[in-house]
């Protein structure tokens, strides 16, 4: 009798969707990015802060509250980033801000990079844009942008009104020597007595510019200290985007431990590893991932395919194109069916996706490639494939033993 009630009672599970499960994740990521809100009333009550985090820490959405509540205080605002696609993307949150408060209740704000800042300023100063013209005649356009700083310094000492708080997201992108007296000069009471916050990830993001040739967190502090301004440091541990499987795959393949353990975070799925051996392969793989999450109910818009442009986008393009793919500039909109929208690992750096195809990377032994993989790994919030040379299989296979071995953690 035991027997037949164990077969018409046998144990067994119902399948779950893939669209709960991600709504399960979502809601706890909200929950632990609300928490990390905590640290805006030290950044509000002091004005000056230097902000830490790594990958997923929710630095962007803290410069974006802190953004919101200047302006509400009718602050003038300059929200600056280095990378043209997350400008895009802050501008496109600000809007949205801005039209849900009415803009006749906030104060002034500018949001994009600060290149593009720097660029506007010029333009607006006939004199200044007359000298910058005729620099780039005689100097020659290669020396476009040492000659844009050189000009902008002067367009705003003429600059009205200078902004009354300035907010860096990526603040360790700015690696230009000549940009930190740019933002004393555009702050109307400077560095020194104005309000800031600087947003950064110093120890493993600082993928724009040559090894040896970048400032960290303490050198960035005393050159502030320079300029008499002392601020808060505040650190942030909790990661709020990444599943626990993709940062404990990120900290096995980088060695970079940037969060505490993300035992508050959704677990998430396994981190999907596949291996090529021809650059055609390589396309189908990527090709056969970007259907599978097709199947898990992902729209088009979600899913992102982030390359090393190592070789130079246009080539990367050009063999993916040949190879059949479909694929468009990441702009985070609708999608019809079957168009992968991609991007560099360089230009998608501070942006995110539900969904993340990593490829086209050639080593895991180098600093500058960990770095990039390190990025690349952590733009993803939900799933995440890995599509890399057949090579790096051992590779893989060791850092990931040596990572999870005597770790009460379930390989990715």
């Amino acid at each position: 009798m035991s027997r037949v009630k164990s077969v018409i009672r046998a144990d067994f599970d119902l399948p779950v969707s893939p669209i709960v499960l991600r709504e399960e994740e979502e809601k706890r990521r909200t929950e632990l990015t609300e928490q990390q809100y905590q640290f805006l009333s030290v950044v509000e009550a002091n004005g000056k802060a230097f902000v830490e985090g790594g990958a997923g820490t929710g630095k962007t959405l803290l410069a974006l509250e802190f953004a919101k509540r200047e302006l509400l205080q009718g602050r003038s605002v300059g929200l600056f980033c280095y990378n043209n696609l997350l400008g895009h993307w802050l501008k496109g949150q600000c809007d949205a801000l801005q039209e849900n408060i009415g803009e006749e209740k906030i104060g002034s704000l500018f949001v994009g990079t600060f290149q593009s800042w720097l660029r506007s300023v010029v333009h607006n100063n006939s004199e200044v844009k007359t000298l910058m013209d005729q620099e780039i005649l005689f100097r020659g356009d290669q020396h476009f942008w040492e000659i844009l700083d050189e000009c902008a310094a002067f367009a705003i000492e003429d600059l009205e009104p200078k902004f009354d708080t300035v907010i860096i997201d990526e603040m360790q992108d700015f690696q230009n020597p000549l940009w930190l007296p740019l933002i004393d000069k555009c702050l109307a009471l400077g560095l020194k007595d104005g309000r800031w916050a600087l947003f950064g990830d110093y120890s493993r993001q600082a993928i724009y510019t040559e090894r040896g040739n970048t400032f960290g967190a303490d050198e960035l502090q005393n050159e502030l200290h320079g300029y008499g301004a002392y601020s808060v440091r505040v650190p942030l541990t909790l990661n709020c985007r990444n599943t626990r499987r993709i940062v404990d795959m990120t900290r096995a393949l980088t060695s970079f431990d940037w969060a505490s353990p993300n035992g508050l975070g959704p677990a998430g799925e396994r981190v999907q590893r596949l291996y090529y051996r021809t650059s055609g392969e390589q396309f189908e793989k990527v090709q056969a991932v970007y259907d599978k999450f097709l199947n898990e109910k992902f729209e088009p818009n979600e899913i992102v395919l982030l390359w090393d442009s190592m070789s130079g986008s246009d080539e990367f393009e050009e063999r993916a194109h040949l190879a059949g793919l479909n694929l468009c500039d990441w702009a985070g909109d609708k999608l019809d069916q079957g168009v992968i929208q991609s991007a560099s690992i360089q230009r998608f750096k501070g942006l995110e996706a539900d969904a993340v195809i990593v490829c086209n990377l050639q080593g895991l032994s180098d600093l500058a490639i960990q770095q990039k993989l390190y990025v690349a790994m952590t733009r993803a919030r939900s799933r995440l494939a890995l599509i890399l040379p057949h090579h790096l299989k051992d590779k893989v296979d060791d850092l990931m033993s040596e990572y999870f071995r005597g770790q009460n953690y379930v390989q990715s």
